[in-house]
């Protein structure tokens, strides 16, 4: 979710400076609060997150990214926005961190001796199609 809502930002910049008659200062904000805000918030919700619980972290991130959304859409000017897009910077912050680690605790790493499910398939598939087979 992350890198589509800075990507769907950029495409939105022109609409944005024409409707809200915002300056290239505050157009540049529109992006720079919510990477800030992101990059700022990831280490402590990470830790934050081990402490209080991922899942719970993740959800109440997964909230307030959803409220950030509907202030952005609904922001009546430019300053709105750019308030809103930190809380939503904020927000995603509070989610990518539960990702990763639930994901790490989910699916642990196996050992030497244990065979990969992935050199197993591997194995299997390299017989009947050498010339497509892609290496996991």
């Amino acid at each position: 979710m992350n890198l589509i809502d800075v990507t769907i930002v950029n495409v939105a910049l022109p609409s944005m400076r024409e409707g809200s008659g915002a300056t290239d200062s505050q157009i540049e904000w529109v992006i720079a609060a919510y990477v800030l805000a992101f990059a700022l918030g990831l280490l402590p919700f990470g830790r934050l997150g081990d402490i209080v619980g991922r899942t719970h972290m993740f959800l109440w991130g997964v909230a307030g990214f959803t409220a950030a959304s509907a202030l952005c859409g609904l922001s009546p000017n430019i300053e709105f926005l750019i308030i809103a897009r930190v809380i939503r910077g904020t927000a995603g912050a509070m989610m990518t961190p539960q990702v990763l680690a639930i994901a790490t605790v989910t699916f642990p790493r196996m050992s030497a001796a244990e065979p990969s499910r992935c050199s197993a398939f591997r194995r299997g598939s390299l017989q009947y199609a050498a010339p497509f087979w892609v290496a996991c």
